[in-house]
């Protein structure tokens, strides 16, 4: 069942059909409804390209067999001779060649599973043609589409992505207050006030994956109602461990950098400044620097 996301549908909708933008990232951490809304828009906008084209990297594919799955379909679909190039060059120009000729959209999901956790947006050895085949895609001028999903940027796209540019990246944010009752709601009934909604969503950052287990959880051990939830919340007291894994997932992605700063967040425990967290930071190392140096 599909629950909002109207803003983020009419966005990608204007990028892709009106400025035909040719590499658009749809990112945010696991759960939060990357691979959804990419079904429901390509489901609202197939019937403007001539083919559309769906592939997981879940189990993380080499990058010449996926480009050569990919050129198979296409040139099928598009009823061409099925000539497909031996070299990894040859394959990607073939399929640029594709993508230039005829309005295609090609949607990769799961794309974080070829990238290496902790290396901020950076392939998994082995893998770095996916980066060449992002790259190219997003540099060379063509009439297609390319979507894909990930829980982190990769680091190809960053040069090439801008409010004016072809290629663009939309971060996900949670589900609101309204639309994650409705989610409640498809798992049975509930009680709580407006407050007690409030807090129960805000505390799960609106994340659909875990609203979900914890719409099931609610159900199941407390009768749908949502005050005693809140009560072990309150407490620190993790009741549906899903969410722990699902949360512990993305931290392992994280670089050095970005684990420091996710834990001078968690010290803080309330709203800080750039400013004010670069300097604990940094006064942070300082310290530990004359700590060894003595």
């Amino acid at each position: 069942m599909f629950f909002g996301r109207s803003e983020e549908l009419l966005q990608l909708r204007h990028w892709i059909l009106e400025e035909r933008c040719r590499l658009v990232g749809l990112l945010g951490i696991g759960g939060i409804g990357k691979s959804t809304l990419a079904v429901k828009l390509g489901l609202q906008i197939q019937s403007e390209f001539e083919v559309v084209v769906w592939r997981s990297l879940l189990n993380a594919p080499p990058v010449e067999e996926q480009i050569t799955n990919i050129l198979q379909f296409l040139l099928w679909a598009l009823r061409k001779e099925m000539v497909i190039p031996e070299s990894f060059d040859g394959k990607l120009s073939k399929l640029m060649e594709c993508l230039q000729s005829n309005r295609c959209l090609l949607i990769l999901d799961n794309v974080e599973t070829i990238l290496a956790g902790g290396q901020a947006g950076q392939c998994r050895p082995g893998y770095e043609g996916y980066g060449q085949l992002l790259k190219c895609i997003g540099e060379v001028p063509h009439i297609s589409c390319v979507l894909f999903t990930s829980r982190e940027k990769p680091r190809e796209i960053v040069p090439l992505e801008g409010e004016r540019a072809e290629v663009r990246s939309l971060p996900l944010k949670g589900l609101n207050p309204t639309e994650a009752q409705q989610l409640f709601h498809q798992k049975g009934q509930f009680t709580g006030t407006e407050r007690e909604w409030q807090l129960l969503i805000e505390h799960y950052g609106g994340n659909p994956l875990a609203l979900k287990m914890v719409a099931a959880g609610t159900q199941e051990l407390f009768n749908g109602r949502i005050a005693p939830v809140l009560k072990y919340v309150e407490q620190g007291i993790l009741i549906f461990e899903d969410i722990g894994d699902l949360l512990e997932q993305q931290f392992q992605r994280l670089s050095a950098v970005e684990e420091e700063v996710m834990y001078w967040l968690a010290i803080s425990r309330e709203p800080v400044s750039l400013t004010q967290l670069a300097a604990d930071i940094v006064t942070f190392y300082f310290k530990r620097l004359c700590t060894f140096s003595n």
